[in-house]
């Protein structure tokens, strides 16, 4: 996470941005989680392009919104129906983990993950 470029855009699809693009296509990385604001706006816009360019495309559903909530669902709705996958933090911390038993997993569990578990359990 230290290792890291920030990215000024005039597009609202970051792909559409070419150092953006050309920077990401030499990291040879195939899986994105894509999140953030307005997401019927520059996260959806951004995230067709990834699909388009043959990325794997991770939907963080529960940091992507937009000022409409309704907004940010269609939003995901698309994405989803255009190829992405629909993915919470949890269970992208959790796959990137692996196991439980590890300083980095004990680090990341009490600084991120713990607070989140203390939510109550909701059966449908």
């Amino acid at each position: 996470m230290n290792d890291y470029q920030r990215w000024q855009k005039q597009h609202f699809g970051a792909m559409a941005e070419t150092d953006f693009r050309e920077a990401l296509n030499a990291t040879g990385k195939t899986q994105i989680v894509l999140c953030g604001t307005e997401a019927h706006i520059c996260v959806l816009q951004t995230g067709l392009g990834l699909l388009d360019a043959g990325y794997e495309l991770y939907w963080l559903s529960d940091a992507s919104a937009s000022r409409r909530p309704q907004e940010a669902a269609f939003a995901r709705e698309r994405a989803c129906a255009s190829g992405a996958v629909a993915v919470t933090a949890d269970m992208v911390a959790y796959e990137w983990l692996h196991r439980c038993d590890t300083a980095l997993f004990k680090e990341a569990h009490q600084r991120f993950l713990k607070p989140r578990a203390s939510r109550p359990v909701r059966f449908f």
